[in-house]
């Protein structure tokens, strides 16, 4: 034991004379890469004198009950253990420490513990002094505590332990910023933990606004009303594995909630200062800033729906949910309305009892959806935001006898919407931003239901003029059969819609669409659309990209596996007339990265004529989305014995603009009932991308056969 004794105690002491000529020179000191993997075992090693320390305390608490030579003994090899174990470890987190953490907790972490490293060889060569040995030993457990507290902190961040018991939902009134409101509380959730003013890696601190907007050693976390440029969201929909992606794997996630309202407030211009109730009524941000003035919480007394219910009923399109941990209360949302299906309605009535929030906007609801919804019977809060219905439609809501909130804003509805109010008395709340509702009508119905609260955000006067919103596609869908009409609509009656096929800015002398002479296409076309109405200000410009559908398989199938954070159903979201959209939703692509896209098309026992597919991608330069670099096409009439039919290079330079595109591959006319589509990314993007040397990722939604 001497020998073990004096070996552990030398190598302790060059160990600690390291320390100290480290310490010496701090900031001139900079740790090697290949040195750094060791600094980050820094928290796996440090629990072992943490444990050890205090179990010495325990024994020296208990010395009296224990036989001496056995006592002696324990204390011997467990404060060997611990000395090594505290200097390894501190050497450790002083490696760890020099890769760029500097802050006041920093500070005092660092050196509490090179004292618990001190103190412990003190310990060690001075055990023979027992007053010594006891007053370093307790000096010590006090030193670990005062460590460990701060090393949490900057783990977890500061006030980690209480945070629970002290943290509230933040109140939104109509005079607190949307920032404060909305965005703040999630980077305090997922990103302040490791970048605060204790611990800002990467130079970033979220604390506070004013930290915030100086950015970080990479420059600013987001530039106004680019998305696609800012850090925020870049590093938020990079794949989990990626060594930039944040928050990092292990850490809570942004939900895709929270990504899209990010995306949608930097869309916005990311105002930092504009209040809940400056938001204009028709940004994409008004649907936050309603749900967030109107949370509360209620209790209930009806029966919680089965959990398997819940999960069966959630989907791409839809989502169910408990509107809290404890509540049998459910709230539910439905979107897509390209891929809106009336029976994703239907079949909430397994939880119409439960359901208490409910959110359709922007979807073509009809009379008989309402019908059913007419049957949540604990309904309160229903948003029909900017959906085609009527007065008359609305009266179907009379068996909603508990209903609360009724959005309305976009829609079509007029001063009849007093004989719906009749209809329910419960109603507390309605929006009705706008809509063809004057000033002196909503004084009528404030006078005709004065407890009602009626919200129509700004009120113009004679002089002020509304903008319109956009018009939309009747059908909500981008793919199209070549006899499918295409009509043009606004949720406000008697609106002129101009419109260009030509890509050109339409404007009041553009051709004026007529709905009794609807587009008919087979081939792909952007329409560029307007609203004008007498008495509104013109909308802003829409575009619409159209997509002919072509000939569509039987099936679909993958052959090799999608990246996970970009994950539709599986191989028949290629085929299933669903056009993904340029925020990414990952229900609606399919990502590949490492290995190719493979899947296989079945036409049946009558195939067609395929002279033609068609590969539609996303091409996002910062994201390493770009066309594959290469696609192979085999057809056959057995999925086991198909020959090559095509194999070539897809084009891709630096002039090739971000977006979304179809890559057209010209094929011999054939007629077989497989086809096998092989779609390979980059292993390493060319050198004149952005990220050089790294792989690609094949990102696709769609497959056109023609």
């Amino acid at each position: 034991m001497r020998n073990l004794r004096n070996s552990i105690a030398t190598v302790v002491f060059c160990m600690l004379a390291l320390l100290t000529f480290l310490l010496f020179f701090d900031h001139k000191v900079e740790i090697p890469v290949w040195l750094q993997p060791v600094g980050r075992l820094h928290p796996l090693v440090l629990h072992f004198p943490i444990a050890i320390v205090v179990l010495l305390a325990l024994l020296e608490v208990f010395s009296s009950y224990l036989e001496r030579a056995s006592y002696l003994l324990v204390r011997e090899f467990m404060l060997l253990l611990m000395t090594f174990s505290a200097t390894v470890a501190v050497l450790m987190g002083y490696f760890l420490y020099r890769e760029g953490y500097d802050s006041e907790v920093m500070f005092w972490h660092k050196w509490t513990g090179v004292f618990v490293a001190y103190l412990s060889y003190v310990m060690l060569v001075a055990d023979k002094a027992l007053l010594v040995y006891k007053s370093v030993l307790f000096t010590n457990v006090l030193l670990v505590i005062v460590a460990g507290h701060f090393g949490a902190s900057l783990t977890h961040g500061v006030d980690f332990v209480f945070e629970p018991i002290r943290q509230t939902e933040p109140t939104a009134y109509r005079d607190t910023t949307v920032f404060a409101a909305m965005i703040h509380p999630i980077l305090e959730s997922k990103c302040q933990s490791c970048h605060n003013a204790q611990k800002h890696k990467g130079g970033l601190d979220v604390s506070s606004l004013e930290a915030l907007l100086k950015g970080g050693e990479n420059g600013p976390l987001w530039q106004k009303g680019n998305i696609e440029e800012s850090a925020l969201i870049h590093r938020a929909m990079l794949p989990m594995d990626h060594k930039e992606h944040m928050p990092p794997e292990g850490k809570p996630q942004l939900t895709d909630s929270e990504v899209q309202l990010l995306k949608d407030w930097l869309a916005a211009g990311a105002n930092t200062t504009m209040r809940l109730s400056e938001v204009d009524k028709n940004s994409k941000l008004m649907p936050y800033v309603v749900e967030h003035l109107e949370t509360g919480a209620d209790s209930y007394d009806f029966e919680a729906a089965n959990s398997k219910v819940i999960r069966e009923l959630n989907g791409p399109y839809r989502k169910v949910e408990n509107i809290a941990p404890n509540s049998p209360a459910i709230v539910a949302s439905i979107f897509g309305s390209a891929a809106f299906d009336r029976k994703s309605i239907a079949e909430l009535s397994a939880v119409r009892e439960q359901i208490v929030q409910l959110n359709l906007s922007y979807l073509p609801v009809n009379t008989e959806d309402l019908k059913v919804i007419a049957g949540f019977t604990n309904l309160e809060k229903l948003n029909l935001n900017f959906t085609a219905v009527s007065n008359e439609d609305l009266k179907g809501l009379q068996k909603c006898s508990k209903l609360k909130a009724l959005s309305l804003s976009g829609t079509s509805v007029d001063e009849g919407i007093a004989d719906v109010l009749d209809l329910l008395p419960a109603l507390q709340r309605i929006y009705l931003w706008n809509t063809s509702l004057t000033s002196s009508h909503i004084e009528a119905l404030q006078v005709r239901f004065p407890a009602l609260q009626i919200e129509q955000g700004f009120q113009p006067s004679e002089e002020d003029l509304l903008p319109l919103t956009p018009p939309e596609l009747a059908s909500g869908k981008m793919i199209i059969g070549s006899d499918d009409p295409v009509v043009l609509t606004h949720q406000l009656g008697d609106v002129d819609i101009r419109y260009t096929l030509d890509q050109s800015e339409p404007d009041s002398s553009s051709q004026l669409f007529n709905a009794e002479q609807p587009f008919y296409f087979d081939s792909v076309v952007t329409i560029r659309t307007i609203a004008y109405k007498e008495g509104w200000q013109p909308s802003t410009v829409k575009s619409f990209q159209l997509y002919p559908k072509g000939k569509t398989p039987v099936s679909a199938q993958l052959q090799t596996k999608p990246y996970r954070t970009f994950s539709a159903i599986d191989g028949a979201s290629l085929i299933d007339d669903v056009k993904g959209q340029q925020n990414l939703s990952p229900i609606a692509w399919l990502a590949f990265v490492g290995e190719p896209l493979e899947a296989l098309f079945d036409f049946g026992e009558k195939p067609s004529v395929i002279h033609e597919i068609g590969l539609s991608y996303a091409q996002i330069d910062w994201r390493r989305f770009a066309p594959p670099k290469r696609v192979k096409v085999w057809g056959g009439n057995q999925p086991d014995s198909m020959a090559l039919i095509l194999d070539q290079e897809v084009p891709f330079t630096r002039e090739m603009k971000y977006g979304l595109k179809v890559e057209k591959i010209k094929l011999p006319k054939t007629d077989y009932r497989y086809y096998k589509l092989e779609a390979a990314p980059y292993s390493a993007l060319p050198g004149w991308h952005q990220h050089a040397g790294k792989q690609s990722l094949v990102v696709t939604d769609q497959v056109f056969f023609y």
